[in-house]
């Protein structure tokens, strides 16, 4: 029997025909390869099962949550009249392109976070570094203590347990005569994780009768004993009685450390009474005070009694360079 050939027409109609099916062939398998990715299962963010979403409807979500975790910056306050400083608080907003990573690639069942990035404001502290700062931004919701010691050594030990008991850690300022004469004192404040900072060489004088070189001098030589015992440099200098004149800013920064004050003092080495001081604190403080004290009998037995009232406030107590830097979070 003769086989049937097909020509002509024909013929091109089939092989037109088999090169389709070939295409959609071919197509079908560069969809599957290149098949945008779903998000595993029970994965969730801000509590949204996101589970099987493709990337382009995560991008969709995070973009449309991403103004619940904004935050605006906070510029620094600059008083001109009294030449001191609130610094600045950073903003935050939601980096989408990581965020949508992190969900993409999240194992099963893990509830993401979203990524964040800070945002400088316009008017920061760096932009005047000689300007003092008296007090953190009251945004951060943050309190520091400033315990200033020339004498006291001996009240230190209980001081430092309360703090301990009360997990807060503070920012000693020292004058560098007395690191000399109290170095294991010293040591002992640092290793219980406490911040230092420079209170000048002495309290016999007050900077603003002073020279430059006699200020170089004082700055200098206490920042070599602290950083001789305790193998770190000060970043803050707050000058003995608050007494300082625009040498001694200048001079300060020379040292690459910032001036800092205080908002709220107990006026501890008056010994007015534990009842005055706490009174004092209780109706004044507020976010961002650096609160200034020294080390003394009363002082301690006034600790345990407005570091819970602090914390029931809302307010955490921090270092002061903590409360003084720009990062929000």
């Amino acid at each position: 029997m003769r086989e049937k050939v097909i020509n002509g027409p024909g013929k091109k109609f089939l092989l037109g025909l088999a090169l389709c099916f070939a295409l959609v062939l071919l197509l079908t398998w560069f969809y599957n390869m290149f098949e945008s990715p779903e998000v595993a299962g029970g994965v969730t963010y801000r509590g949204i099962k996101v589970e099987g979403y493709s990337e382009e409807e995560i991008r969709g979500l995070v973009k449309q949550l991403a103004p619940r975790d904004a935050e605006i910056p906070r510029n620094a306050q600059v008083d001109y009249k009294n030449e001191l400083i609130v610094p600045e608080v950073n903003g935050v907003e939601v980096d989408i392109d990581a965020t949508v990573r992190k969900i993409m690639e999240a194992p099963a069942g893990r509830e993401v976070e979203p990524e964040l990035m800070e945002i400088t404001p316009l008017v920061a502290w760096r932009d005047y570094p000689a300007l003092p700062a008296y007090k953190g931004n009251p945004t951060k919701n943050k309190v520091s203590f400033m315990i200033n010691v020339a004498w006291g050594e001996e009240y230190i030990p209980d001081m430092l347990e309360v703090l301990k008991e009360e997990e807060v850690k503070a920012t000693f300022f020292i004058t560098g005569k007395w690191a000399e004469k109290k170095p294991d004192c010293l040591k002992k404040i640092y290793d219980k994780g406490h911040e230092i900072g420079n209170h000048g060489y002495s309290d016999g004088v007050v900077m603003s009768e002073l020279d430059w070189n006699e200020i170089e001098e004082s700055l200098s030589r206490t920042n070599e004993v602290i950083y001789h015992l305790v193998g770190e440099k000060p970043s803050f200098f707050t000058p003995h009685k608050g007494d300082y004149h625009q040498l001694t800013l200048e001079m300060v920064c020379r040292q690459s450390m910032r001036t800092v004050l205080w908002s709220l003092d107990t006026v501890d080495w008056s010994k007015p009474g534990v009842e005055r001081m706490e009174r004092k604190i209780r109706e004044n403080i507020s976010g961002g005070d650096i609160i200034l004290m020294h080390p003394l009998e009363e002082t301690i037995e006034l600790l345990p009694r407005i570091i819970p009232y602090i914390k029931e406030q809302g307010m955490e107590i921090v270092p002061v360079e903590e409360l003084l830097a720009p990062a929000s979070y």
